[in-house]
């Protein structure tokens, strides 16, 4: 204890060692497609990298020391950009354009050499990175939307590895205690886009230390919703981060089953807000009247496309979210458990299966309702036909017998027999009879029209 004591006074930083970035997307090209752009989106990067341009007058409050380093910084880096799908078949539907696949953009910047640099790596910053990102971000985004719909919502997701320290020659042991003692270092790396204020509370730094998924004391993995930190003793680094041409022994394993894993996990959540957002819609369209003017069939369509969406991610989330439940070791485990609650992603997928539930639903009584009153409708339409067909048979019996000529000729008689008047009142019966069905049949049409009227603001 007294150890730590002496340790907290000391000045203490991490060292930056490489930047990863994660750009959710949907696609409208295939993944063969998007490997073709890959070298000349690489290009693009370093580009932005190599112009100094981008780097005059940073504002002091973004930077606010060694801002004359960022040209040199940026110059020395070597940026990697790979594609990786996720869902394979999703056919998002966006403004007339179709979007087939949804992934994500995952981007390297790391140091080409450490040694041809004109200052020492220990200089960079937190924010010298925050600048870097934003500025690779709208850069980016913006030459590459035209096939691609990007998280909106939300900034890149930031993975920074840092190895070293300023107090190497102490062999520190990062449990939770030692996490608190240098917290404020600790969080600036780990929640990279806070800034680097000095009146952030020291509630504010506990949250970023949590949680620390690593089971070994010489590495930490803290994974926040925007941002993580990894780090790694250097021959930890050598021997597990990731197999490339610099370390080639390397088992590759925090690459493949962490950064990696919250890059899916990122991408997920950025999907299901996505479907979140298309039921929401769905939702409002059934109760509005513009929409309901459609046939049903067009509406089922619109809600099935919405289902389909759902059912693309089914696919691939249901065996990654019970992956858990495999041998694949705690800390993997551990990964998997604190990206799904981050994210709250069986909350949102229940939802979302909620949503599609009510919505048909709801569709199915309008459906109903529908039914209903075509068949109200085809039984006043029975009705009118019918007393038109009994109009036309007492017309014809009345005009189509002698009872008219008859008519005429008791007129004319002077004195009537028992018959006769029988006779008159058969026929003055009939031809109110004929009136009241000619009534009868005019407001049956204008009943009529009122239910045609009614199906048509319902359906």
């Amino acid at each position: 204890m007294t150890n730590h004591v002496e340790l907290e006074t000391a000045p203490f930083h991490l060292f930056y060692k490489e930047q990863w970035l994660c750009f959710a997307a949907f696609s409208q090209m295939s993944e063969k497609q998007i490997n073709f752009k890959i070298d000349e989106m690489d290009s693009f990067i370093e580009s932005l990298l190599n112009n100094e341009e981008n780097f005059k007058e940073i504002s002091p409050i973004i930077i606010p020391e060694n801002r004359k380093i960022m040209p040199e910084f940026a110059k020395h880096l070597k940026a990697e950009i790979n594609w990786h799908t996720i869902i394979p078949n999703f056919n998002y539907g966006y403004k007339d354009e179709t979007y087939k696949i949804v992934g994500y953009f995952l981007i390297r910047l790391i140091p080409d050499s450490f040694q041809k640099l004109g200052f020492d790596i220990k200089e960079i910053r937190p924010n010298h990175l925050e600048f870097l990102i934003n500025l690779i971000s709208d850069k980016f985004r913006a030459e590459y939307d035209d096939k691609f719909y990007y998280d909106q919502t939300s900034i890149p997701y930031s993975i920074t590895i840092c190895s070293k320290h300023s107090m190497s020659e102490k062999n520190l042991q990062w449990d939770d205690e030692q996490c608190r003692i240098y917290k404020k270092e600790i969080g600036k790396w780990s929640d990279i886009y806070s800034g680097d204020y000095s009146d952030y509370k020291e509630s504010f730094y506990d949250e970023c230390i949590r949680p620390n998924l690593s089971n070994r004391t010489s590495e930490m993995h803290i994974i926040l919703r925007n941002s993580a930190l990894l780090y790694l003793e250097p021959h930890n680094y050598n021997r597990f981060f990731i197999k490339d041409e610099h370390t080639p022994h390397s088992t590759g394993y925090l690459y493949f089953f962490v950064l990696k894993t919250i890059c899916s996990f990122h991408t997920i959540k950025f999907t299901l807000y996505k479907i979140s957002e298309e039921i929401d819609k769905d939702a409002l369209n059934l109760v509005q009247m513009e929409y309901m003017d459609q046939k049903i069939g067009e509406i089922k369509r619109r809600l099935d496309k919405t289902a389909y969406l759902k059912e693309s991610l089914d696919v691939f989330i249901k065996p990654f979210l019970t992956d858990s439940l495999r041998n694949k070791g705690k800390h993997y485990s551990k990964i998997q458990r604190c990206c799904t609650e981050m994210y709250a992603i069986k909350e949102n997928m229940e939802y979302i299966q909620r949503g599609i539930e009510n919505n048909l639903q709801a569709l199915n009584s309008i459906f109903i309702d529908k039914q209903n009153l075509e068949k109200e409708i085809q039984d006043e339409e029975t009705g009118v036909q019918n007393l038109q067909n009994l109009t036309v048979t007492l017309i014809s019996l009345f005009f189509g017998t002698d009872l008219l000529f008859e008519m005429s000729e008791l007129l004319e008689l002077h004195g009537w027999g028992v018959m006769d008047y029988l006779k008159l009142i058969l026929m003055i019966l009939m031809f109110g009879i004929f009136v009241i069905l000619i009534i009868r049949s005019l407001k049956t049409r204008k009943t009529v029209k009122i239910l045609k009227a009614k199906k048509k603001s319902q359906i």
